[in-house]
């Protein structure tokens, strides 16, 4: 882990909170998949980095900002199960932001000897929230459409520039 690598290591370290959901498949991002399958009943958890802002506080020093955007995919829209999807979805909607919220301001990232940062999702009655689109038939992957809902989740990382 290093200021080189601080965006990838955000998101996989998303990836193992939105794992740690009974039920979600959130692979680490180097084995994101080309296609997904959904047979089992199980939602397919992508995390992607989306904007942010990076900056030097003081010499020797850095800091930034990142919202990364959680895709979760649920069904495709060909099953036409709207009343599944409605109720499954928005009660996994509600475990994903329960999740992230039980995790705001708890780092990431923890500083140990081989972190040379620290991550943290931030959220608070000031500052960024954790957003989501609710379900419904919005997102596409592999070309298909997919029933399911996206949230952004604000990261904050700090730590020495080396």
């Amino acid at each position: 882990m290093s200021l080189d690598t601080v965006i990838l290591d955000i998101m996989a370290g998303l990836q193992t909170l939105n794992r740690s959901l009974s039920g979600v498949i959130a692979p680490a991002p180097a084995l994101y998949p080309t296609a997904i399958d959904t047979v089992n009943g199980q939602a397919v958890a992508l995390t992607f980095p989306a904007d942010g802002e990076s900056w030097q506080k003081g010499a020797g020093y850095s800091q930034g900002t990142r919202t990364f955007r959680v895709l979760v995919f649920l069904d495709p829209v060909a099953q036409e199960s709207i009343p599944i999807h409605v109720v499954d979805g928005s009660q996994l909607l509600q475990k994903f932001v329960n999740l992230f919220i039980l995790s705001t301001n708890t780092p990431l990232i923890n500083p140990d000897p081989t972190a040379l940062y620290q991550a943290t999702i931030q959220s608070g009655p000031t500052g960024p929230h954790i957003t989501d689109n609710g379900p419904g038939p919005f997102l596409r992957f592999g070309g298909r459409d997919w029933y399911g809902f996206e949230l952004a989740v604000s990261v904050r990382w700090q730590g020495p520039q080396v």
